[in-house]
């Protein structure tokens, strides 16, 4: 397994992934994780502490790896956790602002999924 969830106990979401590095893995807590983005066969990793993680990993297998009541696909390029979100700009699909600072836009394919997992209506 390339990435690892680091569950204490069956069912449980995970409280840290370690994530691969070409001389090892680094161990992240999740809820240090304010989104992933995808840039080809790379994913850049954004954290909480201003880190930016590269891995070269489909952004798809890091979705199967986090909880999906907390991390939500809005599109293509991106994975986000919720509990980050500081804004939401209404548009087509609209976009994102995190708690960093950081934008991600929200593909209109997936606005519906995520206004319904922030509880928007």
């Amino acid at each position: 397994m390339l990435i690892k969830n680091l569950s204490s106990s069956g069912g449980k979401a995970p409280e840290k992934i370690a994530i691969p590095t070409g001389n090892g893995h680094i161990f992240v807590a999740v809820n240090d994780i304010i989104r992933f983005e995808a840039e080809g066969s790379y994913t850049y990793i954004f954290l909480t502490n201003k880190e930016k993680i590269t891995v070269s990993r489909t952004l798809k297998e890091f979705e199967g790896f986090v909880d999906e009541d907390e991390f939500v696909r809005i599109h293509h390029s991106h994975l986000i956790n919720i509990k980050h979100v500081k804004h939401y700009i209404k548009g087509s699909g609209g976009y994102v602002i995190m708690d960093d600072g950081s934008k991600a836009e929200v593909s209109v394919r997936k606005k519906e999924e995520f206004l319904r997992k922030m509880h928007i209506h």
